[in-house]
């Protein structure tokens, strides 16, 4: 995947570890890609573990992360292009959150209905049935004189239909009830359930993957996993 802008660009460390990850062009495809099977595409350098050094799925339902390191190499090259097209056109957006754990989707989802937290409903996915759970949607959103802001009127308007127009530039396809979320465009929810990953994935996606699916417990149930080790004798 070719990014407008970057190709003359080195690709920097991204994510929240001393190591990061250095991540180079990787085509969004539709087979089968097991998880934590293979070594990293590329030659690429990644982190003996990703859950080790990163907390693998995050425990408290009320966190959000924003590191990069558990997204597929190529929305993590998108994310990247974008942030600095957004500081080339002077457009505050921040990432709000990037992988989103099973455990707080399932919470954001009981919010507003009932038995859960009191609120507005804010999504209408449960857990592994948004793109967050694999690593492959991101959520931007405005940062407005130090704080957080999704208004979408008068001149912030046009900033929310920038954001949709550079991410399909980057293969990216938004949500038509959802302003902020960014998902990887051509791929379909129930492959996903079945196990049918994109193509060009590294540790880290994969280890996080894996480790979010083996602990989940709840319902729906986790997607199909392949594991990579051989049988014991």
């Amino acid at each position: 995947m070719r990014f407008p802008g970057l190709s003359d660009r080195p690709c920097a460390p991204v994510g929240s570890g001393s190591d990061g990850v250095v991540s180079g062009p990787s085509p969004i495809g539709s087979t089968p890609s097991p998880i934590g099977s293979g070594p990293a595409p590329g030659g690429t350098r990644v982190r003996e573990s990703a859950i080790s050094e990163s907390g693998g799925i995050v425990p408290d339902v009320n966190m959000r992360r924003t590191d990069l390191d558990a997204l597929h190499p190529a929305l993590r090259e998108a994310v990247v292009w974008l942030q600095v097209r957004f500081q080339q056109e002077s457009i505050p957006f921040r990432l709000f959150e990037a992988y989103r754990s099973s455990l707080r989707q399932d919470w954001l989802y009981s919010q507003g209905r009932s038995g859960g937290p009191p609120g507005p409903i804010v999504t209408k996915a449960k857990a592994w049935e948004s793109y967050h759970q694999y690593g492959l949607a991101v959520d931007f959103v405005l940062w407005l004189e130090g704080r957080w802001s999704w208004s979408d009127t008068g001149i912030y308007k046009r900033y929310w239909t920038r954001l949709q127009d550079l991410g399909k530039e980057v293969g990216l396809e938004p949500l038509s009830w959802e302003k902020p979320h960014l998902q990887v465009a051509g791929l379909e929810l129930k492959n996903l359930q079945k196990g049918l990953y994109p193509d060009g994935g590294d540790e880290p996606w994969m280890d996080n993957l894996e480790a979010a699916a083996i602990s989940w417990q709840g319902s729906p149930g986790a997607p199909r996993l392949v594991s990579p080790r051989p049988a014991v004798r």
